[in-house]
């Protein structure tokens, strides 16, 4: 090989290098996008070995009756208000991550045998035939192995199974789009605020149980959480539309939490020490905060603190992107799985099979045109040297 001829596949190598790299290392983050019954919260992260960097934060408020059961009824309407927030922060980015919530998306906890990813997909679908609420309805679901443990002798793998109506997740999709917006994932609400608390607040080394309230706008989920890993989920009737509406929702929240920890140190013979809130509703957290902590004085509640471990230059925010930063703890956890965290991995993808097989072929495309423009630009650099 002529010393010519190799410093033109040094030039090529290095051109390829750059074409390839550029595209795809973009493609590897996402902005988190959070619509909740009132507002839009968008949220951007940069990560880096110091940490988490605020890259963009936006809050619009949601059209009224734009949501009802969870799905988005009125697309065009708050499709226009995604689009108008992103252009006013200036966000390039057009790849987001959306949580869905509501009492048509659950997580399912179960120990199955041990056997393959394809195989447990398939036989966790009839899992989804035990909830009534999906009974002719069509759903999305996805499975994610938490664990391998032995019960008695028997190997077997400890899986959280997201499940979800399709005409929710559908009406997210459809909503996305029409704002000139790419979905690459659709989490689970639950999911980005565990992702939240053991990233931006806690360490996922964290050896002792604690539990997590999230409350949304119809419904509650109490969970305990252990080394990192969900253990127990129970879902409570009562939201935040209804908990400051008189004494009986509280009680009837504080007497299932009391119940859940009391459960939970008879059966795993662990002291739980800590209980973590979060909600989507800012003025009503902090009022179930002081009402639950006036009701239970012997249990330590705490709210998740989304800003502890986040970097960000507070004089560039106004007041309201600074309380919606807050109070942001399903936007937060998009944010961080957008950027790629490690810290806590459990992530589901009730994306549509549909959807991530077009994703997948417009990366198999993207990748043949670079080689593609890499064979043209080295046959010319070869026929004109």
């Amino acid at each position: 090989m002529t010393s010519k001829f190799r410093e033109i596949v040094t030039n090529l190598q290095r051109i390829l290098n750059i074409q390839k790299l550029t595209p795809f290392a973009k493609e590897q983050t996402a902005i988190g996008l959070d619509i909740s019954q009132e507002r839009i919260t968008v949220v951007g992260l940069q990560a880096s070995q110091q940490g988490f960097q605020l890259r963009y934060i936006g809050v619009s408020a949601v059209p009224d009756d734009s949501i009802r059961n969870g799905r988005i009824i009125n697309v065009s309407e708050l499709a226009g208000r995604i689009r108008e927030l992103f252009t006013i922060k200036q966000i390039k980015t057009k790849r987001v991550i959306v949580g869905i919530w509501g009492p048509a998306v659950l997580i399912h906890l179960s120990n199955i045998p041990h056997i393959s990813e394809a195989e447990m997909k398939e036989a966790l679908k009839t899992e989804v035939a035990h909830y009534i609420i999906f009974t002719g309805f069509e759903t999305v679901s996805d499975v994610y192995k938490l664990e391998e443990i032995t019960e008695q002798g028997v190997r077997k793998s400890r899986v959280l199974l997201g499940i979800a109506k399709r005409e929710i997740v559908d009406s997210y999709i459809e909503t996305i789009k029409q704002a000139g917006l790419e979905p690459v994932a659709v989490d689970i609400g639950l999911l980005s605020i565990i992702r939240t608390l053991y990233t931006a607040s806690i360490d996922a080394s964290h050896s002792e149980p604690i539990v997590l309230i999230d409350i949304e706008f119809e419904n509650t989920g109490i969970c305990i959480l252990r080394e990192g890993s969900l253990s127990y989920f129970h879902s409570v009737d009562v939201g935040s539309g209804v908990l400051l509406e008189g004494e009986e929702s509280i009680s009837k929240l504080a007497y299932e939490l009391e119940d859940v920890i009391d459960y939970y140190q008879l059966e795993y013979k662990q002291k739980i020490k800590s209980v973590f809130l979060a909600g989507d509703d800012i003025k009503g957290i902090d009022k179930v905060y002081v009402l639950l902590r006036q009701r239970l004085k012997h249990i330590n509640i705490e709210k998740i603190n989304v800003l502890e471990k986040i970097r960000y230059e507070e004089d560039l925010l106004s007041p309201e992107e600074k309380a919606a930063l807050t109070y942001s703890y399903r936007a937060m956890g998009l944010a961080i799985r957008g950027a790629g965290a490690k810290g806590y991995p459990v992530n589901v993808n009730l994306l549509p099979l549909e959807e991530i097989r077009k994703k997948e072929l417009k990366s198999q495309i993207a990748k043949f045109l670079i080689a593609l423009s890499g064979l043209f630009l080295f046959l010319f650099l070869y026929f004109i040297t």
